[in-house]
C-alpha cells in the first residue's frame, strides 16, 4: 500500500519546461484595451504552495488577474483567488492549515461516537476491510476526503449559493479527469468545494468524487497545467505556473519504486507538453526552481512560497508588459477583495437529508444541533457533519445550500461506505520480556452496522494467543439518534496466569482461568461523558491447573457459578490514540455477586482506572491510577486474582508477576516527541515513567507503605501496526526487565 501511495502521488507533480529568455514586444488588444489575463495553476501537492509566492510577485509587479484555472493543488490556491481573498489572506490560510490532517479522514476524536472511540483503545489496526456477499471489499481510496471537504467548505461558505463560477469575484475553473473515459473535465458550474475536491482526487490515494453523475479524479492525469481551461475562459494572456516534479536521469532509477514513479511521470508528460505547447509569445510560463522538493513537503511552506516568488521574479521582464498603474491596480484589487458575498449567514428555512444507507433520515437529524429558522452557524454545522461522520458508517458526509424564499435550504448528504456496511479489522498485541515471560495475541473484530433504521450494530471480537477470548454484543439504540440503548452479549475467555512466590520471581505453577457468560445491559452514551451501563451477567468460571502441584490451594481446580448485577461508567475525552496529548480516559465498575442471580457466593468487586494527559510543546505528562478490590469474600471463595507486573505496570517485573485480591497502582509518564510534525512521518517519542504499586490478598493487609517503586525508559513509535515500544524497567529490590511491546498500553 505504501508503495502504491508513492507511485500514485506522482500524478500531482509533473515535468518542467524551460521558459523563453527573450521578452516579446508589449501587446494590447485590437481595441487597445488591457488584455484579459488568466492564471493556469498546475498540480504538485506541496509544491503547489509555490503558487502563493507567484501571487505575491504578481501583486508586487501590479499584474492583474482576471480569471484562474487550476488543477489539484493549483485548484485549491486558484479557488482562494476566485473567492476574492487577498494575497495576505491566502498566505495566512496556507501557513495555518494543518495539511497533515488533510491526509486523514478522522474527525476530531471528541466528535466520534463512543463506540468508535472504543475501537481506538482496542488492539486493532486503523484499517478496515468490507465484508459482503461478494467477499472482501476494499475502499476506493486510502483517504475518502472528509477532512479535505470540511476544509474546503469552511473556506467557501460565503459563496455556497453561487453555482456559476463566473459569478465569483474572479471567474474560476477546476480541472479533473473522468476515470471511466479518461476525458479531461473542466468544471465551471455546480458546487465549488466539490469541484476542487474532484480536481485533487489522486487515484487510489483519494477516493473519486461524484460530480454531475461522473466519477472524477485528479485533473493532473492529462492536464496538469490547465492551459485549455484558461483559454476557454476567453484569456488573451495566460500566465502558466508549472510546479511539476522533474524527470530524473538513469542514475536515480535504482529501485522498482523509482522506476514506477518515473513511468507515471513519463506517461503524464505527453499531456503536460501538449498543454504547454499551446502557449504563444504573449503568454508567460513560470517554472519555480523547486528541484526535488517532495510533493509531501508541507513542513517547508515558507521556503516553497519564496521559491515560487523567485520564479515569478525571474520572468519580470515578460510580466512587466502587463503591469498597470498603481491606481488602476488598487481599483482592481478593491473590486475583487471588497465584494460582498451574495448571501452572508443566510437564515436556514429548511433541512433535508439524502441518506444512502439503512440508517433513517430521522437518525441524522437527531445528531444535529443546527436549528431551522436561525442564521447559518458554520461552526455548529461543521461540528454536526463531523459528529455524523464520527458514527463510522459513512464514506462522506457533506452539505450544500440552495436558495429558498427569505433564506436558504440546507441539504445533508450522507453516503454509506462503498465497502460497507459490514467491516473487518485486525490487530496485534505483543509484550516480549527478554529473559522472562512473553505474551502475544492476534485479534479480529467483525462489526455489522446499520442492521435497522435505528442504527443497530452487532460486534464480534476474536483473540487468539497466550490469552484468548470471544466476545459478541448486539447494540440497539432505543430511538432515532437516542443516547439510550440496550445491549445483549456473550463472552468466552481463557487466561493463562503464572503464579509466583510473594515478592519473588520464582514461579510455583500456572493456572488457566476460563469464563463463559451472557449479559444484558441498559445504558446511555453521550459525547461528553462517554457511557453508563447497568446490567445483569450470568455464567460460569473455572480454574484449571496447567503446571504445578495440584494440592496447592493456589493452583487447584475450581468451578464457580456467576450471577452479578453490574454498573460500569466510562469516560473518554482523549484527543488522540495512541500517545494522547490531552484529555482523560477513566472507568469505574462495580459488580455485586448475588446468590439470587445464581452465584456460588456473594461478594462485591470494584475497579477504578484513570489516565489524564497534559502537554506543552513536544512534552506530554500523563498521570495514571488503578485500584481493584474484592470485598466480603468468604473463606473458600475462588475468584480470578488481579495482577501487576509488566511494561508500565511495575516495569521491572515479569508480566503479571504479582497476583492478589487487592491492587493499587499509580504512575507518572513523561514523553517527548523527537521529530517535528510532518506530512506522512512516523512520530517518534522518548519516554520515562515512575510507578508505585502492589497487591495484597486481603483488605486488612493493604498498606500503602509497602508499595514497590519502579521506573522505566523507552523509545516509542506510532506505526501502522499500532504503538511500538522498546525499553527497560527496574523495580525496587533489583528486579530488571527489558521489553519489546506492540499495542496499546494504558
Amino acid at each position: 500500500m505504501f508503495a502504491s501511495l508513492l507511485f500514485l502521488c506522482a500524478i500531482c507533480a509533473r515535468a518542467q519546461e524551460p521558459a523563453s529568455a527573450q521578452a516579446p514586444e508589449p501587446w494590447r488588444t485590437l481595441e487597445g484595451s488591457r488584455p484579459k489575463i488568466c492564471l493556469a495553476l498546475g498540480g504538485g501537492g506541496a509544491r503547489g504552495i509555490a503558487h502563493v509566492g507567484v501571487l505575491r510577485a504578481l501583486e508586487a509587479m501590479r499584474v492583474p488577474v482576471d480569471c484562474v484555472a487550476g488543477t489539484s493543488m493549483g485548484a485549491v490556491v486558484g479557488s482562494l483567488v476566485a473567492m476574492g481573498l487577498s494575497v495576505e489572506e491566502i498566505e495566512e490560510v496556507t501557513l495555518t492549515t494543518d495539511w497533515e490532517a488533510m491526509s486523514t479522514d478522522r474527525p476530531p476524536r471528541q466528535q466520534m461516537s463512543f463506540r468508535r472511540r472504543q475501537d481506538d483503545v482496542s488492539q486493532l489496526v486503523d484499517f478496515e476491510i468490507g465484508v459482503g456477499m461478494q467477499g472482501l471489499k476494499l475502499p476506493r481510496g486510502v483517504i475518502q476526503g472528509q477532512n479535505l471537504l470540511v476544509f474546503l467548505r469552511n473556506l467557501g461558505h460565503d459563496y455556497a449559493l453561487v453555482k456559476n463560477f463566473d459569478r465569483l469575484p474572479v471567474p474560476f475553473r477546476a480541472v479533473a479527469t473522468d476515470i471511466e473515459t479518461g476525458e479531461t473535465v473542466i468544471i465551471g458550474r455546480g458546487d465549488l468545494p466539490q469541484a476542487v475536491r474532484a480536481s485533487m482526487s489522486v487515484p487510489a490515494v483519494f477516493s473519486p468524487a461524484e460530480v454531475g453523475g461522473r466519477m472524477l479524479v485528479d485533473g493532473g492525469l492529462f492536464a496538469n497545467v490547465p492551459v485549455d481551461a484558461a483559454r476557454a475562459m476567453g484569456a488573451d494572456v495566460i500566465i502558466a505556473v508549472d510546479v511539476g516534479y522533474p524527470v530524473v536521469d538513469r542514475s536515480r532509477l535504482n529501485s522498482a519504486l523509482e522506476i514506477a514513479d518515473q513511468t507515471v511521470t513519463l506517461m503524464m508528460r505527453a499531456g503536460t507538453q501538449a498543454q504547454l505547447a499551446k502557449l504563444g509569445d504573449r503568454d508567460v510560463i513560470i517554472v519555480p526552481a523547486l528541484g526535488e522538493t517532495s510533493s509531501a513537503a508541507f513542513d517547508d511552506t515558507i521556503e516553497i512560497m519564496e521559491i515560487g516568488e523567485a520564479g515569478a521574479v525571474e520572468m519580470a521582464e515578460m510580466l512587466a508588459r502587463y503591469s498597470v498603474s498603481a491606481d488602476e491596480y488598487a481599483a482592481l484589487v478593491q473590486k475583487r477583495t471588497g465584494r460582498v458575498p451574495d448571501v452572508e449567514s443566510p437564515v436556514v428555512r429548511e433541512i433535508s437529508a439524502e441518506v444512502n444507507a439503512k440508517m433513517s433520515k430521522e437518525a441524522i437529524y437527531a445528531w444535529m444541533d443546527l436549528d431551522v429558522g436561525a442564521p447559518l452557524d458554520i461552526a455548529t454545522l461543521e461540528r454536526d457533519m463531523q459528529r455524523i461522520y464520527g458514527l463510522g458508517v459513512f464514506e462522506i458526509v457533506d452539505y450544500s445550500l440552495y436558495p429558498v424564499e427569505d433564506g436558504a435550504g440546507l441539504r445533508i448528504s450522507a453516503t454509506q461506505k462503498s465497502w460497507g456496511p459490514n467491516f473487518l479489522k485486525f490487530g496485534l498485541a505483543l509484550q516480549e520480556v527478554f529473559d522472562g515471560e512473553s505474551n502475544v495475541a492476534l485479534g479480529a473484530r467483525f462489526t455489522m452496522t446499520q442492521l435497522n433504521s435505528l442504527a443497530a450494530e452487532w460486534r464480534n471480537d476474536l483473540q487468539i494467543g497466550t490469552d484468548a477470548k470471544v466476545v459478541s454484543e448486539f447494540y440497539q439504540p432505543l430511538n432515532f439518534g437516542s443516547p439510550y440503548f440496550i445491549a445483549a452479549g456473550a463472552l468466552g475467555s481463557s487466561t493463562l496466569l503464572t503464579i509466583y512466590e510473594d515478592l519473588g520471581d520464582v514461579a510455583i505453577g500456572q493456572v488457566r482461568f476460563q469464563d463463559i457468560g451472557i449479559n444484558l445491559d441498559l445504558g446511555k452514551a453521550t459525547h461528553t461523558l462517554g457511557e453508563v451501563r447497568l446490567g445483569l451477567q450470568w455464567g460460569r468460571s473455572q480454574r484449571h491447573l496447567s503446571v504445578g502441584d495440584p494440592n496447592d490451594v493456589r493452583l487447584a481446580d475450581v468451578d464457580t457459578d456467576i450471577g452479578e448485577l453490574v454498573l460500569n461508567i466510562r469516560h473518554d475525552s482523549l484527543d488522540q490514540v495512541p500517545f494522547p496529548r490531552d484529555g482523560t480516559l477513566a472507568s469505574f465498575g462495580v459488580a455485586a455477586s448475588l446468590e439470587q442471580l445464581g452465584a456460588t457466593s456473594e461478594f462485591q468487586s470494584y475497579a477504578l482506572n484513570y489516565l489524564s494527559a497534559w502537554s506543552s510543546g513536544p512534552y506530554t505528562v500523563s498521570l495514571g491510577l488503578e485500584m481493584q478490590t474484592y470485598q466480603n469474600l468468604v473463606a473458600g471463595s475462588v475468584v480470578e486474582p488481579f495482577a501487576l507486573g509488566g511494561f508500565l505496570r511495575l516495569s521491572g517485573l515479569n508480566r503479571n508477576e504479582l497476583t492478589g485480591n487487592q491492587l493499587l497502582l499509580g504512575k507518572v509518564i513523561l514523553m517527548r516527541r523527537l521529530d517535528a510534525m510532518s506530512f506522512g512521518s512516523v512520530p517518534l517519542y522518548f519516554g520515562s515513567s515512575l510507578e508505585v504499586g502492589n497487591v495484597w490478598q486481603n483488605r486488612d493487609q493493604v498498606d500503602f507503605t509497602e508499595g514497590l517503586w519502579s521506573g522505566s525508559a523507552f523509545l516509542a513509535a506510532d506505526t501502522f501496526l499500532g504503538p511500538f515500544y522498546l525499553g527497560g524497567g527496574l523495580t525496587q529490590g533489583g528486579n530488571a526487565s527489558f521489553y519489546l511491546a506492540i499495542g496499546q498500553v494504558f
